[in-house]
């Protein structure tokens, strides 16, 4: 597969270059570069942004009814994270969302992948070469190199998502040289930063993509997987939710889990205990490992939740958990039904993922996020997914209808 970006259409050529900044000064946010922009100069990136996305809304001038409630809701959304922040990285993802509705996921991936690809590159080699800090963080069980950025896990996420969109966006196509290279990369990645997580659900997602490879009719004929897919993140949540809360650390499997786990559902427990849920959210102050720009680490007690799943019902509240799972499954059922099998595979590990990591609410370590176009958008098909239902059809009879086609929309929608 060659990653290639198509040219894009005129009217959406500033939500590639709103989406190219976020993106590239998202990553950067999360290195040592930070220092060089932190503050008002990285304010003043995110609204150019999105002042970009609005010129570009108001020359598309093309809402329905279900559009514009749509953006309603989301704007209601974003009001209820604004209790934790006064602008949450929320509020950017859902304005990306319902900018990227008529745009094609597989054109956002390969974009993303390009991207992300480059500034990973680029935030190593300046570690390596002095231009900036490579922490090294040295204990009695193992080394993890920074790699140029404030904490030794930002590297491993941003690879993660770069797994999945690579092999997402190149599909059947994708040769298997790639898969070797992705294997590789990801296992240098782990021998740098000891990151278990990413590394562990990279490689199945790599396996899982290379079976598929070989047996690409497997979901069609086992659909009982296909189900539990789908509801993968209210399983994962569920899960989440329920070992935090009935954590007891004199139930030895407990404690042992706990350990395996480095003291996260301790963490999360104490959190729940300490801070509650509320509907609307609330302002929570975590401390983590990561350092600040300047390479100094914040000396408070270590109290953070890893769990995403723990931290949004905390920090954005009942309401907005449930509509973002409640979308995030609709998305699975909509990939379902069109047969997007590989998008279904890529959200089931950012399920997983996101039971231990907190980082994933944010479009620069995890993409798919805007797949939830696919729950939006009218539908749920795009151009792209047209193309391939004719194509298939053609090859199952040499003339068919235009009824036929009306049929096999009627399925879909």
């Amino acid at each position: 597969m060659t990653i290639t970006i198509k040219k894009p259409k005129d009217q959406d050529i500033l939500f590639w270059v709103a989406y190219g900044l976020y993106l590239i000064f998202g990553m950067l946010s999360t290195s040592f570069y930070y220092k060089y922009f932190m503050g008002t100069p990285y304010s003043i990136i995110k609204y150019l942004c999105v002042g970009l996305l609005v010129i570009r809304e108001l020359m598309t001038q093309k809402y329905s009814i279900r559009s514009l409630a749509i953006g309603a809701v989301f704007i209601a959304l974003a009001i209820i994270t604004r209790s934790q922040s006064s602008v949450s990285t929320v509020v950017f993802i859902l304005i990306f969302l319902f900018c990227v509705r008529n745009i094609d996921f597989k054109d956002v991936a390969r974009f993303s992948a390009f991207i992300s690809a480059i500034i990973l590159i680029f935030v190593i080699c300046s570690s390596y070469l002095g231009i900036i800090d490579n922490y090294v963080f040295t204990s009695e069980t193992r080394v993890r190199h920074y790699l140029g950025f404030r904490y030794s896990l930002f590297g491993p996420c941003f690879l993660f998502n770069i797994t999945g969109l690579v092999l997402y966006a190149g599909g059947k196509k994708l040769k298997w040289r790639w898969f070797i290279l992705l294997g590789l990369v990801n296992f240098w990645m782990f021998a740098q930063t000891n990151s278990r997580l990413s590394f562990y659900l990279s490689l199945l997602m790599i396996a899982a993509f290379a079976f598929l490879k070989l047996r690409p009719d497997f979901f069609e004929r086992k659909r009982g997987f296909c189900w539990v897919m789908i509801i993968s993140f209210v399983l994962c949540f569920c899960i989440s939710l329920y070992f935090t809360v009935t954590y007891n650390s004199s139930v030895e499997w407990q404690n042992q889990l706990d350990t395996i786990l480095g003291s996260r559902l301790r963490l999360g427990q104490t959190s729940l205990l300490q801070s509650g849920v509320s509907f609307f959210g609330q302002r929570l102050e975590l401390v983590g490992n990561g350092l600040d720009a300047f390479g100094n680490k914040n000396t408070n007690p270590y109290n953070y939740v890893d769990s995403f799943y723990i931290q949004i019902l905390q920090r954005y509240g009942i309401i907005f958990s449930m509509v973002w799972i409640g979308l995030l499954t609709y998305t699975m059922y909509r990939c379902y039904r069109i047969k997007d099998y590989p998008m279904m595979v890529c959200l089931t590990f950012i399920a997983l993922h996101c039971v231990v990591d907190a980082l994933s609410l944010s479009l620069s370590y995890h993409t798919f996020w805007l797949a939830g176009t696919l729950a939006i958008s009218r539908g749920g098909v795009r151009l792209s997914e047209l193309e391939r239902v004719l194509d298939s059809l053609a090859k199952k009879k040499s003339r068919f209808t235009f009824n036929d086609c009306l049929l096999y929309a009627g399925g879909v929608l």
